[in-house]
């Protein structure tokens, strides 16, 4: 009974961690995907009033994928409310895309990277940023 409750509790651990992700890059693993998004900006540190460029690659299985579309929400932490980001994918790069956002307020965001996969199964990768 211990080794079954140590294996449940386990694999439990491990999907947390795959589903919150660790820093920019987050991974998520269903019935037939590894999708690996990972994001970067510039300038680092994302200071206030300060027009920042978000760079997101998604891969599946190490493939760039194209052609999605993809919804990014820009939330800060205790507030209600959300800002849309318009993002497009790198006309150089297939699986780079693209977007940019000046923050008015410092604090901590959690950035909400949405898009759906041929199979209609719908990804949401978070990630936190920090503005000073």
């Amino acid at each position: 009974m211990t080794r079954l409750t140590f294996a449940a509790i386990s694999i439990l651990i491990t999907f947390a961690l795959l589903v919150t992700g660790c820093g920019d890059k987050n991974s998520t693993e269903n019935d037939h995907h590894t999708i690996e998004v990972t994001m970067t900006y510039i300038p680092n540190p994302a200071t206030v009033n300060t027009a920042i460029s978000f760079l997101f690659k998604v891969e599946d299985d190490d493939e760039h994928m194209s052609g999605l579309t993809p919804h990014v929400e820009i939330i800060k932490e205790g507030a209600t409310g959300h800002v849309e980001m318009e993002t497009s994918e790198d006309t150089d790069e297939a699986g780079h895309y693209r977007g940019t956002h000046t923050f008015t307020e410092t604090g901590t965001y959690d950035i909400h990277f949405e898009f759906m996969l041929d199979d209609g199964d719908e990804m949401d990768e978070e990630f936190s940023l920090t503005v000073q």
